[in-house]
């Protein structure tokens, strides 16, 4: 099963536009451009993610018929919350799950396989992958598979265990690398903070710029917010592709363009405040 089964490139800020998919054979949603969003630096911290206070680590019962996994169940406490991950050994987090304190007294829960009655699992068709850290109220979930130079993550709600943001950055050394992760206050509301990070997006176009590469490019500027007036280089990775496999030169030259570019977002507690490239388009090559 690919790490998003279903990839919800929705922002509901933007009234909910219409999912698109993500892995296998899965189209990538472009940037969605906002409004100048001024704001101020509330929190920033050497570290990306915020340090859990407390994990506790608890091997599980090895199954019989694959002695070599090793099931282990992982709980990682935070000021408010606690993420749960069951991994029995096989591909992807047998289950992902969140459980805020406010909903036991503020009390910490125990750790254990039995899930509690408010226990919020996050669904595996939305997100199939392990846990990856936290930053305040969004916790961020890592793919399983790489995809087309990239790897996927999802960013949750602590609150009540939506999704608010599915993408895909560059991997570098087969992890998700984020150039900042920042806690910011929010420009209208003093009781709420928005998260800002940055990374470099892969972008799987709905079309091949090698096809058609003017009406190609057009549309992949009017999704992303890209400005550019020419697309980077395309011809070189899709020749070199052609060259493998001579008898599927034809065929190859339809297969959707990826892009890759750095991008800044913003997100609120439910949804995505912008999407922003901040640097021209760096790489074009087919989809894998």
């Amino acid at each position: 099963m690919p790490l998003f089964a279903n990839l919800a490139c929705y922002f509901s800020s933007y009234r909910k536009m219409e999912k698109m998919r993500l892995f296998c054979n899965v189209l990538l949603c472009g940037a969605i451009m906002g409004a100048a969003f001024v704001m101020t630096r509330a929190s920033s911290s050497p570290l990306l993610f915020d340090k859990p206070l407390r994990e506790i680590h608890t091997p599980l019962p090895p199954d019989p018929y694959n002695p070599q996994f090793k099931p282990m169940l992982s709980c990682f406490y935070y000021p408010n919350f606690m993420v749960k991950q069951v991994d029995l050994g096989e591909k992807g987090a047998e289950q992902l799950s969140i459980l805020p304190y406010w909903l036991k007294d503020n009390k910490k829960p125990p750790c254990l396989r039995a899930n509690a009655t408010d226990e919020m699992v996050i669904d595996r068709k939305i997100c199939d992958c392990y846990f990856q850290g936290v930053k305040s109220d969004f916790v961020f979930f890592a793919s399983v598979d790489d995809f087309d130079g990239g790897s996927g993550f999802a960013v949750f709600n602590s609150v009540n265990a939506s999704s608010i943001f599915i993408d895909a950055a560059k991997s570098i050394k087969n992890s998700t690398e984020f150039t900042n992760l920042a806690l910011l206050n929010h420009p209208e509301n003093e009781n709420e903070s928005v998260l800002e990070f940055r990374y470099r997006r892969v972008y799987r176009a709905p079309c091949s710029l090698r096809t058609d590469e003017k009406k190609c490019w057009s549309l992949i500027r009017h999704i992303t917010g890209l400005t550019e007036s020419s697309p980077p280089n395309c011809a070189t990775a899709y020749e070199a592709e052609e060259k493998k496999s001579p008898e599927d030169a034809k065929s190859l030259m339809t297969d959707p363009s990826v892009i890759t570019y750095d991008v800044e977002v913003v997100l609120n507690s439910g949804n995505v405040v912008r999407v922003t490239p901040v640097s021209k388009a760096m790489e074009c090559y087919p989809a894998e």
